[in-house]
């Protein structure tokens, strides 16, 4: 893993990048959507003189309450996995809004917790 190999060798800022992603695919009479993080996809159609929007993808956010629910579910004991910066806008662990996407290893595993890797944005590290 390339990722692991530069954390590794001190170049820690790789623990935090991350990214999301969208993605749609038209087979046949077929649209399927899929989406990692807070990526929205949403489809347009005319109804009469009217312009109609529905949305078809879910929003994998810190803002979303079941996201909400099923972080605090799964870490019964850290009583700050959802931490909310100002009124209605939310973040994991104070550090990560989109709650699934990809990268954002020092999320994912303490391989990337080292503390001589850490970045000096969080005041911590060498």
């Amino acid at each position: 893993n390339i990722s692991k190999t530069m954390y590794d060798a001190g170049f820690g800022s790789v623990r935090n990048i991350g990214t999301c992603a969208i993605v749609a695919v038209i087979t046949d009479n077929t649209l399927t959507v899929a989406n990692s993080g807070d990526c929205r996809a949403v489809i347009c159609s005319h109804q009469g003189d009217q312009l109609m929007a529905k949305e078809m993808s879910y929003s994998y956010s810190a803002n979303n309450i079941e996201e909400q629910q099923r972080y605090k579910s799964e870490y019964p004991d850290e009583s700050d996995v959802v931490f909310e910066r100002s009124p209605g806008d939310f973040y994991i662990k104070n550090r990560r809004q989109p709650t699934k996407a990809f990268g954002n290893f020092e999320m994912k595993s303490v391989d990337f917790n080292n503390p001589r890797n850490l970045s000096s944005e969080f005041g911590l590290g060498p």
